[in-house]
């Protein structure tokens, strides 16, 4: 740890960062940091990573970055509570497995638990192999709550609730799950770990951004994402998370104010593509998703298209179409899905309504976009029928 500290301490001397400005960074006292850098008072894990992002310029580091490595071979027990945490938040499923596999022979009998828990998220969260088992939201609910019995921690307690909350939200049981994550959010706030309990904060508010926004509560959406927002903007950790806020402020005006949703979604993607996350298929995925919604809205309001052409997928080209008013063409397109698919989804059979004139197909968009509870998305045919 003497040698950690050693070299943090040396190379903020040489860098032109002050000890004020990385204690502000971190959100501690300079008197904190001083006590850290002397040796008095050990470095908790995510201070460590706070400094590795401002420091030595890493936004997004990992575990098995060579100072946290090091770092976790004589960590307290609590700092690395905070690291199962980390890994698992940000799905470093290899590093988590070897976490787990540490802790569960842990000395520490709550380290062993907390181990537990996460070991179902591993086995059930992580990557998994064409021949393997794929994720099941009602397996993972059922193996979480068996061990909500036998966990005896706080924390843990709190943590399953919120993955239980979490596997009712994929399951779409929306009543549900706003009796539970409401409840569970007030135990979450008096957690005493500051990071944990920001960190379970964050994984319930972004489940009710998106849970209020699909029940189409968009005044609530809106309040939970800003809530969001500030979490994420105090703690520089949750920088994906602070993405998504802009992204759910952004989905949640598209029907309402052209100029507002794409402010908010270009700062999404502003803020996933200006290279701070590893390149991996989970930012891939989430720039791809901004990238549709992007178009969508565009193309909905029908302005700035010459921006759409290049990431136009087939839906798109159906509503750009339309929206150029040419509907034969985009009953072409239509007939062409229908055929490789067997049918049109919710949004397919609202262009068709369009497409066609036909209030009945419009009407069945409508019910299509409720079975799935999707009642945001329902305002698309809404539109169309003059309901609203």
């Amino acid at each position: 740890m003497n040698g950690l500290i050693r070299k943090i301490s040396d190379d903020l001397f040489a860098s032109k960062i002050t000890r004020e400005e990385l204690a502000k960074y971190i959100g501690i006292a300079k008197s904190t940091l001083s006590d850290i850098l002397n040796g008095h008072t050990e470095i908790s894990f995510i201070y460590l990573v706070k400094i590795i992002m401002r420091l030595y310029e890493q936004p997004a580091p990992e575990i098995k970055n060579d100072m946290i490595f090091d770092y976790l071979s004589y960590a307290k027990p609590e700092n690395k509570r905070e690291a199962l945490e980390y890994a698992a938040f940000r799905r470093e499923f290899d590093s988590l497995k070897e976490l787990i596999a540490d802790e569960l022979t842990s000395p520490t009998e709550l380290n062993r638990e907390w181990a537990s828990v996460y070991q179902i998220i591993y086995e059930h969260c992580r990557d998994k192999q064409d021949d393997e088992t794929k994720y099941d939201p009602y397996t993972f609910y059922d193996d979480l709550d068996s061990k909500k019995s036998e966990v005896s921690s706080k924390e843990m307690k709190i943590f399953i609730e919120i993955l239980l909350c979490q596997t009712l939200y994929q399951m779409k049981e929306y009543k549900l799950l706003f009796k539970r994550i409401v409840r569970v959010e007030k135990k979450a706030l008096k957690i005493s770990n500051k990071f944990i309990r920001n960190s379970y904060l964050v994984r319930i508010k972004e489940g009710m951004c998106v849970t209020y926004l699909m029940q189409n509560e968009i005044e609530n959406a809106r309040k939970h994402s800003i809530d969001l927002f500030k979490i994420c903007d105090k703690n520089p950790n949750f920088a994906i998370q602070k993405a998504n806020a802009f992204y759910n402020l952004g989905e949640s005006y598209i029907f309402e104010n052209y100029r507002r949703s794409k402010k908010y979604l270009e700062c999404a993607l502003s803020m996933l593509n200006d290279g701070k996350f590893k390149d991996n298929e989970d930012i891939k995925r989430k720039i791809q998703k901004v990238n549709n919604t992007l178009i969508f809205l565009k193309i909905h309001h029908y302005r700035d298209i010459q921006d759409v052409y290049s990431g136009l997928d087939k839906d798109g080209h159906v509503y750009l179409e339309l929206q150029k008013g040419n509907k034969e063409k985009a009953k072409m397109y239509l007939l062409e899905i229908e055929k490789e698919s067997g049918s049109l989804n919710e949004f397919q059979t609202c262009y068709m309504g369009l497409a066609i004139n036909d209030k009945y197909l419009l009407e069945k968009s409508h019910k299509m976009f409720l079975e799935k509870k999707s009642l945001f998305y329902a305002n698309l045919p809404k539109l169309y029928l003059g309901y609203n």
